[in-house]
């Protein structure tokens, strides 16, 4: 556009759209042609203007900035190293040494166990991340503008991104634990995951393209893909509101649907999303592999087991009182009940392994006060009929009822499996309090020394009267001391039960 003044008057030229869109070649050609025509309108007091050609006036570019804010985003994200190898660690201990199994025995769900883990794990790099924001808030530069790392930045909104990395970051690690068999197999894959893998991904942002322009006209989809690492898409986010901070006016809510400085190829809410949504799997992953993987449980689950309807739709069980009674057992074999109050009513327990019966139609009940004690051949069922019991095993039909009703008694219960499980930072008096009045105790004694074992003999005798006591062995000897019942099983069924004087009279030589 050009002004040509005639007689004080103004007379404007224009080119239409497409001209001042062509080269610049062409657009001076055109030129041209239009001042021939006015010289040859042959005006004395027309005077041939200068024309220059320039850009609309703008706001000036900002400056390229090299390493923009990379080091101080890149820094703060890496220290959630150490707490991502301890969380790891620490679950992985649980895990091994069946810290978990004994909690889900006490009545513990497992959705409880994993959320007890996150929010320990949540409220302490909760309080690291207050500490971490303090210091981007009110730590200053030594460099000559004296200025702290974010200035203009919504502090509710800062807390919110810290809030999704903290939650995406606990359960990366808690499934890394879950799916590995031991501590240092868990060890290893956390740092391959946590940062191997980031490191050597072509698409990670910072590191590689550290200048601001480079940032910000990055690849889409690498930015993207880049979310699925924690740490690395909370980096990323730091760096992104950075921009919004220095050079959009500040970091707001509103930021997290805008693209930083009109050109960067993401927004922040697709950043969050993909976080999210790859924390949302995670959590499925890791509900589904600790169920299924026969490292993670004691007893894993099939692995359709979340497309069986009988998982989260149980069959109604009916109450002791409205069952069918069981059939009267053969009075030669199975003595008469005491008096005692009863403690635990099976009726009917029956539990189907594939196509092998572990239990069949078991009905049997434990008496407060007493030793009761399951003699069995391996393979008869004696360690399933405990699991059932302590709620590790649900059964596939019948019914227990424990000290008060169905599914009511795994608090007050307690189960001693055939290898240690002890909490490393709990006494021996919490021990002691944290286990319940039933005690279910699988073979204590296998592989004790004859001295450990009467030593042991002794400890569960002291507790006749004041406890109720379920254990199995093979050793008659051992029931022989330590019962006040007996009951024999093979193959799922209950051969005969009363107390070893009972007993030795209907068995005769058969007993032993």
């Amino acid at each position: 556009i050009c002004t040509i003044m005639k007689y004080g008057k103004e007379l404007l030229l224009s080119y239409n759209k497409r001209t001042l869109s062509i080269a610049e070649d062409t657009l001076s050609e055109q030129g041209k042609l239009d001042f021939a025509y006015l010289q040859s309108q042959k005006d004395p007091y027309f005077v041939i203007p200068s024309l220059s050609l320039r850009p609309l006036p703008e706001v000036p570019p900002a400056e390229d900035v090299r390493n923009f804010r990379a080091t101080t985003a890149v820094l703060t994200m890496s220290i959630y190293c150490i707490p991502f190898m301890r969380r790891i660690s620490a679950i992985t201990a649980e895990l091994s040494t069946g810290l978990k199994d004994q909690q889900r025995m006490n009545g513990l769900a497992l959705p409880e166990f994993w959320l007890g883990h996150f929010l320990s794990a949540f409220a302490i790099q909760m309080f690291e991340s207050t500490l971490v924001m303090v210091f981007m808030l009110y730590l200053r530069n030594v460099d000559e503008e004296s200025s702290t790392f974010f200035s203009r930045i919504d502090v509710s909104l800062l807390a919110f991104v810290m809030v999704v990395f903290n939650t995406c970051h606990i359960v990366t690690a808690m499934l890394i634990a879950a799916v590995c068999s031991n501590g240092r197999a868990a060890a290893f894959t956390g740092v391959i995951v946590g940062f191997l893998i980031p490191s050597f991904d072509n698409a990670v942002t910072f590191g590689r393209s550290g200048s601001l322009s480079k940032f910000v006209l990055h690849n889409r989809w690498s930015k993207l893909r880049t979310a699925i690492y924690p740490q690395i898409a909370g980096s990323e986010i730091l760096r992104t509101l950075a921009i919004f901070d220095d050079y959009e006016g500040g970091a707001g809510w509103g930021a997290l649907f805008k693209r930083a400085m009109g050109l960067d190829s993401v927004t922040l809410f697709e950043l969050l999303s993909v976080m999210l949504g790859v924390c949302a799997l995670n959590v499925f992953l890791l509900f589904y592999l600790s169920n299924v993987l026969p490292w993670a449980t004691e007893y894993p689950q099939h692995p359709l087991f979340c497309l069986m309807p009988g998982y989260w739709i149980p069959g109604r069980t009916l109450p002791v009182s409205e069952e069918v009674p069981p059939e009267q057992p053969d009075a030669e074999r199975f003595e008469d009940h005491p008096n005692n109050e009863v403690v635990v009513d099976i009726r009917g327990l029956t539990k189907v392994f594939g196509h092998t019966t572990a239990l069949d139609g078991v009905s049997l009940k434990i008496y407060a006060s007493q030793v009761t004690v399951l003699v069995g051949h391996n393979g008869a069922g004696k360690t399933t009929l405990m699991s059932s019991l302590a709620g590790l095993l649900r059964p596939t039909s019948g019914s227990i009822k424990i000290d008060g009703g169905d599914g009511e008694g795994s608090k007050s219960t307690a189960f001693c499996q055939q290898f240690d499980v002890l909490f490393h930072d709990l006494t021996v008096m919490e021990h002691i309090t944290y286990y319940g009045q039933l005690l279910i105790l699988d073979e204590p004694t296998t592989g004790m020394d004859p001295e450990t074992r009467r030593s042991i003999w002794d400890l569960i005798g002291s507790l006749r009267g004041s406890s109720t006591v379920l254990l199995s062995t093979h050793d008659m000897e051992e029931a022989d001391v330590l019962a006040d019942r007996i009951v024999m099983m093979n193959t799922g069924k209950l051969l005969c039960a009363g107390s070893p004087a009972f007993l030795k009279k209907a068995c005769d030589i058969s007993y032993q």
